[in-house]
């Protein structure tokens, strides 16, 4: 998919709605904004983009995956 090249099927996107409720369990995540937007590699959080992302979503997702920094999140 796109610039990095990761197949659709390793990406999962999970809805909430304004109080934060899914379909699936989320309280281990601590969301406490919403958009939240969390990148996992293989099990481990590598940063989330919470609420406005700094440049664009797009951007900001691509800088994460290329460089994820050991606690990184993105808020304005």
């Amino acid at each position: 998919m796109g610039a990095l090249h990761i197949p659709e099927e390793r990406i999962n996107l999970i809805g909430v709605d304004r109080e934060k409720q899914s379909s699936v369990d989320l309280s281990q995540l601590n969301i406490e904004y919403v958009p939240t937007f969390i990148v996992f590699y293989k099990g481990k959080e590598l940063g989330r983009i919470i609420e406005n992302p700094r440049i664009s979503l797009e951007a900001d997702l691509l800088q994460l995956l290329q460089n994820p920094p050991a606690s990184h999140k993105f808020k304005n």
